[in-house]
């Protein structure tokens, strides 16, 4: 397999949640039987405030 590549090593707190060969769900799929899902919040530029909704 080699070295890692650095490039991939550099970038802290990166999780691929696509379908491609370094993403989680597929270095971990079969551990997890193949099942894997997630929620994202929306952004925080989508976020707004309801004062009328407190």
């Amino acid at each position: 397999d080699g070295p890692p590549n650095p490039s991939l090593l550099e970038v802290p707190d990166l999780v691929g949640l696509g379908g491609g060969p370094l993403s989680l769900v597929n270095q971990i799929g079969s551990s997890i039987d193949d099942k894997f899902a997630y929620c994202l919040p929306p952004s925080s530029n989508e976020i707004t405030s309801d004062s009328s909704n407190p």
